[in-house]
């Protein structure tokens, strides 16, 4: 019904306009359409590096890394030319491909970064809360900032700071979500522990701000991802969170982030 739907629109509004070149950010129909109708199309996006750069491969990722490398050819056919965003140099597979830094928003650019007290915790999951209040209490001399999970703490009480609402539990701030809350705690943030997306580890590398990184299980990309961050001293990446993990990005914090020719900072 979807792809009826896009055809409609495609032949309604692109056919007419006659475009002579297609640009598209790993959408699969405006790619098929482009290549059905004979129309030149370029590709820009992170995905495709998993298929034309020459990368240091998890062997025992191995079903992760085949699922990964057949969708990204499916969803794209006869591209002119390619290019793949990514933060650390590494050779290209085919000469139709160029690397490219990094894009980060407008509202990341005006950010003014500090290097501040707390830690911010993203969750994607939203799951294991009480578990994870009891990790992160273990460390009563370090401040938590905590998202993806609704405020709760000692007291049912939320407290306003004007931008999103929040509860205490010890030495954790779980606060609501909130976009205008989110990158001021990250541009004040001492360090990120988050999943290995690409978006948030180019924030992350434009604010200069290190990073632990949990790559979701069968996600290849972001084992990739979090496998760079950890070999160019960026940070860490785990397979889970524990306490010793924990314990490993506060020391890794501690050192400068690095300068390494390698890094391809964000523009």
């Amino acid at each position: 019904e979807g792809n009826r739907q896009n055809e409609e629109l495609f032949r309604k509004y692109f056919e007419p306009f006659e475009p002579e070149l297609v640009i598209s950010d790993f959408e699969p129909f405006s790619a098929w359409w482009a290549w059905r109708n004979r129309v030149p199309f370029i590709s820009i996006d992170h995905e495709h590096m998993l298929t034309l750069c020459k990368l240091e491969h998890r062997s025992k990722n191995w079903f992760a890394r085949i699922t990964a490398s057949v969708v990204t050819e499916c969803h794209y056919v006869g591209a002119v030319a390619y290019i793949v965003i990514n933060f650390f140099e590494t050779p290209l597979r085919v000469d139709s491909a160029i690397l490219a830094p990094p894009i980060v928003r407008p509202v990341v650019t005006a950010l003014q970064p500090c290097k501040g007290e707390h830690i911010l915790l993203y969750s994607t999951t939203g799951k294991g809360e009480e578990q994870l209040r009891d990790m992160l209490g273990k460390f009563d001399g370090q401040k938590f900032y905590v998202y993806g999970f609704d405020p709760v703490g000692e007291t049912t009480e939320k407290v306003s700071n004007g931008v999103n609402k929040s509860a205490e539990y010890k030495n954790c701030i779980f606060k609501e979500r909130s976009t205008e809350g989110f990158l001021a705690d990250l541009a004040g943030a001492r360090g990120v522990i988050a999943s290995a997306g690409f978006s948030l580890i180019s924030e992350c590398l434009h604010l200069k701000k290190k990073m632990l990184l949990l790559p979701v299980a069968g996600q290849y990309e972001q084992i990739i991802n979090g496998h760079y961050i950890e070999k160019l001293g960026l940070g860490i990446s785990s397979e889970k969170l524990d306490e010793a993990v924990i314990e490993r990005f506060l020391n890794q914090i501690e050192k400068p982030v690095p300068d390494d020719e390698r890094i391809l900072w964000p523009d």
